[in-house]
C-alpha cells in the first residue's frame, strides 16, 4: 500500500514544484537512510539517481563517506581514493557506535594522510563533513589552487566546510597537522544546477536500535547541515535478525522521526516497510515489522509503502523464492533488478 500522500510529501512536492518551474537554482535533496539495502549502491540508490537526474536534473553527485570500512560502499558515481594510514568505523554493534550521518567515518593521526573525491560528472560546491574535537589537528583542502587549512580542535560536534568554485575540479584534501587526530565523515559532492541531488547514508548491519546508538547531537548537527527535503527511512530487516521486539522497532522509529524533524521540521519522510527474507527460526515475521511501520507512518503523518507488498512472499508454493527468480542476491538482500524495482517503487511514490 502507499499512504500519506501529499501530506507526508508536502516539502518534497514544493522543491518538485518550483524545479519543475525552472526557478534557477532550484533543487531537492534526497536523503536515503538505512542498512545494507540502502548502502549496496546498486541495490536501489544508484537506480534512483538516473531517474531523478533524467527527470528534474542532476543537482550533483551527493555524498560519500570518508570510511572505508568493510561494506561501506562507495556511489558508483564517484571516485575515492586515499593514502596514509587512516581508522574506519562502521557501525559493528558496539561502541563506538559511530557519528553523524550514517555512522561511518574515518580518522588519522598520520600526517601527511591524502583523501581525494572525484564525483562523475559536474560538480561546483563541495561540503566536507568533520568532527571537532579536543586538541585536533588540521586538514587542507584543495580544488586546484593552494590548499587552505581547516582546524579541527575544539568543543566536540559536527562541522562542514563549503567550498565553491570547484569548476568540476576533483577535492583533495590532506593532512598536515594529526595533533589528537583528524576525523573526516564524508564529502557531499553538489551543483548549483536545476536538478535532484541523491544522498546515499545506508550503514550495513545497522538496524534502529544502531541508530538510536548513535550520539543524537551529532546527529541532528549533521542532518541540519544536509537539509534534506525527503528522507527515504528504509529499516526493519536487522531488526527481525536481531529479534528485536516489533514494538521497540515501531518505539525507535518514532524516536528517529522526532530526531529528522528536529534537525529539517518541514522535512518529507517516506517510511519503507522490510520485505520478506529467507531467514529461518525468527522471533517474529516481516509482516509484524511492516503493520508497526505502518503505525507509525499513519501517526506521524509520513508516506508509507514496503517490500513486502513490491516484492511478493519469500517463497511460493510451487517452490521458487526470491533468489531463484533472481529479484535477490541471496537470502536477505535484493540483487540489481531487486534494486531497480524498489527504484521503480520510489518513483511511482515520489511522482
Amino acid at each position: 500500500p502507499i499512504i500519506g500522500g501529499d501530506l507526508g510529501l508536502s516539502q518534497w512536492r514544493h522543491k518538485i514544484a518550483r524545479i519543475n518551474a525552472g526557478v534557477s537554482g532550484a533543487q531537492a535533496v534526497i536523503a536515503m537512510v538505512g542498512d545494507s539495502i540502502t548502502s549496496s549502491d546498486y541495490s536501489g540508490p544508484s537506480a534512483m539517481r538516473a531517474w531523478t537526474s533524467a527527470m528534474f536534473g542532476n543537482g550533483g553527485a551527493g555524498y560519500c563517506s570518508a570510511s572505508a570500512a568493510a561494506f561501506v560502499v562507495v556511489p558508483s558515481n564517484i571516485t575515492r581514493t586515499r593514502s596514509g594510514t587512516w581508522t574506519d568505523v562502521a557501525f559493528s554493534g558496539s561502541a563506538p557506535y559511530g557519528i553523524g550521518l550514517d555512522g561511518t567515518y574515518a580518522s588519522t593521526t598520520d600526517t601527511g594522510a591524502t583523501l581525494t573525491i572525484n564525483p562523475t560528472g559536474d560538480v561546483d560546491t563541495y561540503k566536507i563533513y568533520w568532527y571537532r574535537q579536543s586538541g585536533g589537528g588540521s586538514f587542507a583542502w584543495n580544488i586546484g589552487g593552494g590548499p587552505t587549512s581547516v582546524s579541527t580542535a575544539g568543543a566536540e560536534s559536527v562541522q562542514v566546510t563549503t567550498i565553491t568554485g570547484a569548476a568540476d575540479a576533483n577535492l583533495a584534501i590532506t593532512i598536515p597537522s594529526a595533533g589528537s587526530g583528524v576525523t573526516i565523515l564524508g564529502v557531499e559532492c553538489l551543483t548549483t544546477d536545476i536538478g535532484v541531488r541523491v544522498n546515499k547514508l545506508g550503514c550495513a548491519g545497522i538496524s534502529t536500535l544502531g541508530v538510536m546508538q548513535m550520539a543524537k547531537t551529532t546527529y541532528i548537527e549533521s542532518f541540519t547541515a544536509m537539509a534534506p527535503d525527503l528522507v527515504i527511512l528504509n529499516l526493519g530487516v536487522n531488526d527481525r535478525s536481531y529479534d528485536a521486539a516489533p514494538s521497540d522497532y515501531k518505539n525507535r522509529l518514532q524516536q528517529i522521526i522526532d530526531r529528522f524533524r528536529l534537525a529539517v521540521p518541514r522535512v518529507s519522510i517516506l517510511i519503507i516497510g522490510p520485505g520478506d527474507n529467507g531467514q529461518t527460526g525468527k522471533v517474529y515475521t516481516s509482516e509484524e515489522y511492516r503493520l508497526a511501520a505502518w503505525q507509525t507512518a499513519v501517526s506521524n503523518g509520513c508516506a508509507y509503502s514496503d517490500l513486502g507488498h513490491l516484492f511478493g512472499p519469500y517463497a511460493t508454493p510451487d517452490g521458487s523464492t526470491l533468489l531463484s527468480a533472481g529479484i535477490y542476491e541471496d537470502t536477505v538482500h535484493p540483487s540489481s533488478e531487486g534494486g531497480q524495482m524498489i527504484s521503480d517503487l520510489y518513483r511511482q511514490v515520489l511522482v
